[in-house]
């Protein structure tokens, strides 16, 4: 009897180990160790005949495209399947399968995955093309339910940005959230706003989610007035961050973590101010601060100012500590020094450039697509 009741939850425990391994993802064949296979992030999987060649992949779901992996310890891509369209975070929930049928009749697999899209299912298919290697999408044989591009939704905000560098006249009540920056520095470029002020579509956090950035060109100082990403089961675009003036933030060609680094600069007053150095979070929606720092009129006196730091960005004295291992002079002197200098000599980040290479305002086409 106590050999039948041991056998019985062995027997057990087996198959909760393998609903945990299905709940978690795709993969649940007993396979232990630090295979990839194993860590839940496979969301579907098939064979694939190309060429006469049976191949199992396993289908890893992501906001913006399906990555094909050999079913095999090391995770090898065997191909992607790049989405016309851009999920969100609930992607994994809205997957209802995919699929390799030969549906052009070359005898080779192609590519057919479906979405629930609410109101109407979204279909989307790729043909293989056997001359590049690639799944190549088919817009005449798929069905997106609607939903816009990162292009069509990014070009929505572009086009309020244009009129705003057209017309630095603009009534500055109308201003939203995101444009103050735009605005400040079309006033001051005048007639050039719109060759110095332009645009970036591109994946910043590298999550596969493009970003959308506004600023001043690199020969116009560089700077980012607006950076924006897509957020919600929708993809709508969510303010993450507005420069101005007097709260400067400048992107530079380092990579912190696998994410694009920016330096901040701002200003409270003439006795306090501050700077510092953040990546974005991967979702895009949060900065990452890696240090920042502040100075602080200690009882608002202007003789007695205390350089503080933290790696929040928050303003607070009590939620810092004082910077007792750099000097206000050396803090200072990061003002007047080229931000690419500074990366290098006193954040001991490698840059060699600052700054986007944006698409000047003055080749937008009003309402046209964004070229990104």
């Amino acid at each position: 009897m106590m050999n039948l009741l041991k056998k019985n939850i062995a027997l057990l425990l087996a198959v909760v180990l393998c609903l945990c391994l299905a709940a978690c993802g795709y993969y649940n064949d007993p396979i232990t160790g630090t295979d990839w296979r194993t860590w839940g992030i496979a969301r579907d999987g098939g064979t694939i005949i190309h060429g006469g060649e049976e191949t199992y992949v396993l289908v890893c779901v992501n906001k913006m495209e399906a990555t094909l992996y050999y079913d095999t310890e090391d995770q090898t891509p065997f191909g992607w399947l790049d989405y016309p369209i851009v999920f969100g975070d609930d992607v994994w929930d809205v997957f209802r399968g995919i699929d390799f049928a030969d549906l052009n009749g070359d005898g080779n697999s192609d590519a057919t995955m479906r979405f629930d899209g609410g109101d109407s299912d979204i279909t989307l298919v790729w043909y293989w093309d056997a001359g590049s290697g690639t799944f190549v999408y088919q817009p005449d044989s798929s069905f997106t339910g609607g939903r816009k591009s990162p292009d069509e939704v990014y070009n929505e905000l572009l086009e309020r940005f244009y009129v705003l560098a057209s017309d630095p006249g603009s009534d500055m009540d109308t201003v939203e959230d995101g444009e103050y920056g735009v605005l400040e520095a079309a006033r001051g470029l005048g007639d050039d706003a719109l060759n110095g002020i332009g645009y970036l579509i591109k994946d910043l956090s590298d999550d596969g989610v493009p970003e959308l950035v506004v600023g001043s060109l690199r020969e116009y100082g560089g700077e980012v007035y607006a950076l924006y990403t897509l957020v919600g089961s929708e993809s709508e675009p969510e303010l993450v961050l507005e420069g101005w003036s007097k709260n400067s933030y400048i992107y530079v060609n380092a990579y912190v973590g696998g994410s694009s680094c920016f330096y901040n600069r701002c200003s409270n007053s003439a006795a306090e101010s501050g700077q510092g150095v953040f990546t974005l979070f991967r979702s895009g929606r949060e900065l990452n601060w890696r240090r920042f720092y502040f100075t602080y009129a200690e009882d608002g006196n202007l003789d007695n100012v205390t350089l503080y730091t933290n790696t929040t960005g928050s303003w607070d004295p009590e939620e810092s500590e004082v910077a007792h291992y750099t000097t206000l002079d050396e803090y200072y002197e990061m003002f007047s020094t080229p931000v690419v200098d500074a990366m290098t000599s006193f954040w001991a980040i490698d840059c060699t450039e600052s700054s986007f290479d944006l698409t000047p305002f003055s080749e937008w086409e009003s309402g046209g697509a964004a070229d990104s």
